[in-house]
Parts: C-alpha cells; structure tokens; sequence
C-alpha cells in the first residue's frame, strides 16, 4: 500500500514538470536576479543610499517571484490542463502544492542569501559562483530523486559546472554573479523549452486530437 501511495505521489509531482514551463519560469528568476547584480554595479557608481536600493531591489525580485508564480499557474490552465487534465494524487493536493512553494522559496532564499554573501563578501567573492552552483544542483538533484526525471540530472550537473567555470575565471564580484544568474537562467530555460517543444508535439488538446 505504501509503495501504491509513493508511486501516486512521484507521479503527481512528475507532472508538474511534464511541460516545462516550471523550469522556464525558474529561469526568467535567474535572469531577473542577473539584472540584480547589473543593477548592483550601477548604483556603486551613483551617490544612492546602498541600504535603500538593496532593500528596493530584493522587495522588486520577491514582486516578480509573485508574478511568474501566477503567470505559471494561469498559462498551466491554459495550455497544459486542457491537454493532459489536472493531477493530483487523492487528499494529498495540498500537500504537493506547499511542497512545490517550498522549493521554489529555498531556491529563492539560497538565491537572496548567496547574493547578500557576495555583496559583503571583502576577501575571496570567487567561490560564491560554484556554492550556488552546487547549493541549487544539489537541491535540483533531490527533485530529481523524487520525482524521477533523468533531465533534473543533467541539469544539475550544468548548474555546477557553471558555477566552476565562473568561480575559476573569477571576472570580478559583480560580474561573476551577473554572469552565473544569468547562464543558470538560460540553462533553465532550454530545459524547459525543450520540454515544452516535446510535450505540445506529442499532447494536443481534446478538440484538435478529434479532427
């Protein structure tokens, strides 16, 4: 019985991932969080209150975290569900859907905390790269396990590999970061694109499979 309610579970959560766009919209935060660090370099140049300007920039990316959260759920509506339905293991809905908020606030909080780490950061900035890197595969990796996507693998290893890569390069603090977020996102994004490509080629919705 238990194994029948983990194989329901591993399921459910699968297809949430099943068209992509989870991993898309995690990649756009990436690439907000790039223009984070962009930003980061301008205002050092300006005479701006740096309290006041990290606090508006953090307020701004957790306003977009909301908004592709919502965007996520309206274009599922739209585009996945009247394809392949809405699932969703029996008196566990709930309980999937915090997982999913879960995940998305510790990548979020790692994502903050790594930023706020660099930014203060006077000695060796270089290694923040590959901890993100590692932090977010590692996290990326235990989705995998769980919800038993080999692509999650592949993605993870990307992600690590990015963050070695910029962290042995070492362009400067605000750069490195600006350039990992911004590799991450496209990482992101070409997974879930490829998935999404794969997924409405082979799932149409009920009217157009009836012509």
């Amino acid at each position: 019985m238990k194994n029948t309610v983990d194989t329901a579970i591993r399921r459910t959560q699968a297809y949430w991932y099943v068209d992509g766009l989870a991993e898309i919209t995690v990649g756009l935060l990436f690439v907000v969080i790039s223009l984070y660090f962009l930003a980061q370099a301008r205002i050092k140049t300006l005479s701006i209150n740096p309290i006041v300007t990290n606090f508006s920039l953090l307020v701004a990316i957790l306003l977009v975290l909301w908004v592709l959260r919502q965007a996520l759920q309206a274009i599922k509506a739209r585009l996945t569900y009247p394809r392949t339905g809405y699932v969703a293991a029996p008196h566990m809905q709930k309980s999937l859907r915090w997982q999913r908020y879960g995940i998305t606030a510790w990548l979020a909080l790692v994502c903050i905390s790594l930023v706020i780490l660099a930014l203060h950061s006077q000695t060796s900035p270089s290694w923040v790269p590959l901890l993100t890197g590692a932090v977010i595969g590692l996290t990326i990796l235990v989705l995998s396990y769980r919800s038993r996507l080999m692509r999650f693998v592949f993605l993870a290893c990307a992600l690590v590999l990015i963050g070695a890569l910029v962290s042995f390069i070492n362009p400067g603090q605000t750069l490195a970061m600006a350039l990992s977020s911004v590799a991450n996102g496209a990482c992101f994004i070409i997974s879930g694109g490829v998935t999404l490509v794969q997924y409405l080629h082979g799932a149409q919705p009920p009217a157009e499979a009836d012509l």
